[in-house]
């Protein structure tokens, strides 16, 4: 069947909930476009500047607003800021304080067409169950390397895993290829929206901006939604932004302020970008709005 244009389409000849489809496609929404979506037991959206303990929406869920906003359901793993840029905390690992299961044998053998495996999880923290949910698992059908062969899935579910016990790990997309249990090598690491922290806390230089929490979050354990895309207003580093010629973009500095890119690695030439400034600043008065380029 060709493509239609539902907007240039007789709305007299749909049904009503057909007509008001029909209006939205020739008049546009208001609302909120969401995907991802609510939690079982969930009957109505977490407000957009609301932070809150209880889960309403899948961790990552993305929610996109008329204006153009993009915000990400976000768990915070310790305080988040509002003006200044929160991070991304997740780090794989062995230690108690990483997540996910790092590079190991798998556990057992998968088919092609299978839709999940079994790893061994390799001490240091537990793995709860569904904690893994939309991250990432890396499958190698050897320990070498096979940069052509490589199976990435999005994680759908997991069971859990004591200190050194099996996980099983569902998901998206059947396997391509076979695995050999104890030959095949992987990795699997959770959404990285399910930890969240203020930059302001961890200025190691070693830490990847998420967004800017749109609701006061103040401690750890609070579900939130995080902007990623559009118009905001936010922190910046000294006088340059906005006040020196050509210099329109800005990147993130090391403590979660914004700085104009610079001419070296101090600078932030290879600092992580944020966007641009917005508004007119002719009379050396500052940057106001910019537009924040990190997730569409």
């Amino acid at each position: 069947m060709s493509k239609r244009n539902l907007a240039t389409i007789d709305s007299d000849m749909f049904t009503p909930i057909g007509r008001l489809l029909q209006q939205a496609m020739a008049h546009g929404i208001t609302n909120d476009m969401i995907y991802g979506g609510l939690e079982v037991g969930q009957t109505a959206l977490q407000g957009l500047c609301v932070a809150q303990t209880t889960k309403n929406c899948a961790i990552a869920t993305r929610r996109v607003t008329p204006d153009g906003r993009v915000f990400r359901y976000s768990l915070a793993g310790a305080r988040c800021d509002t003006y200044i840029a929160n991070i991304f905390y997740n780090s794989i690992g062995t230690g108690a304080g990483d997540v996910g299961i790092d590079w190991s044998a798998l556990a057992e053998d998968a088919a092609i067409g299978d839709t999940s495996i079994v790893m061994t999880n390799q001490d240091g923290h537990i793995v709860a169950a569904d904690a893994l949910v939309d991250g990432n698992l890396v499958l190698n059908p050897s320990n070498g390397t096979n940069n052509n062969i490589i199976q990435q899935r999005r994680v759908t579910g997991n069971t859990a895993a004591t200190l050194t016990g099996t996980c099983t790990i569902s998901f998206a997309e059947p396997l391509v290829r076979a695995l050999v249990g104890s030959t095949a090598y992987g990795y699997v690491m959770p959404s990285p929206y399910s930890d969240i922290r203020a930059n302001q806390l961890y200025q190691t230089g070693k830490v990847s901006v998420a967004g800017y929490a749109a609701g006061e979050c103040d401690v750890a354990g609070k579900y939130h939604w995080e902007q990623t895309w559009g118009a905001i207003a936010c922190s910046l580093y000294g006088a340059e932004v906005g006040k020196t010629q050509y210099y329109r973009e800005v990147v993130f500095r090391y403590d979660g302020n914004l700085i104009p890119r610079g001419g070296s690695g101090a600078g932030g030439l290879q600092a992580q970008r944020a966007g641009f400034i917005m508004d007119n600043n002719g009379a050396d008065n500052g940057a106001t709005m910019i537009m924040l380029t990190l997730d569409q």
